[in-house]
């Protein structure tokens, strides 16, 4: 739980210099790396949720099985929603800093901007930190 409030304490700082689009798109893949995310995204149609699975874990286990079986959609309403499951787990007084890094990711899932900016890095790492630490 320790690194879980050390992660919703943290602020935004800005760059102290400009990225290229490949530079963003490679610390993304860092991050991916680091906390070993799947390539396979789930979708929650409930609460419209989209996120990676963990590498290796039972949720992209089944989103492959779900493929070599022909399931119409087979990243959707995969077991529990991890994202419901970690703010129920959430100390309240973080919940309103968990909703909001929830929302920032969600808008960068459901609209992808044109171009990458730190701060979409930013909250990439804030929310998946926060998912799976």
């Amino acid at each position: 739980m320790e690194n879980q409030k050390y992660i919703l304490d943290c602020e935004y700082s800005k760059p102290e210099r400009p990225y290229s689009q490949q530079e963003l798109e490679d610390i993304i893949g860092d991050i991916k790396k680091q906390l070993k995310l799947s390539d396979q995204k789930l979708k929650y149609t409930l609460n419209n949720y989209v996120y990676y699975a963990k590498k290796y874990g039972k949720k992209e286990k089944q989103c492959i099985e779900n493929q070599k079986n022909g399931v119409e959609h087979p990243f959707e309403n995969i077991s529990g929603c991890s994202v419901e499951w970690q703010l129920r787990k959430t100390p309240s007084e973080y919940l309103h800093v968990a909703d909001d890094i929830i929302e920032a990711y969600m808008d960068y899932e459901h609209n992808p901007p044109e171009k990458l900016s730190y701060f979409n890095v930013e909250i990439f790492r804030m929310f998946y930190s926060w998912l799976y630490s």
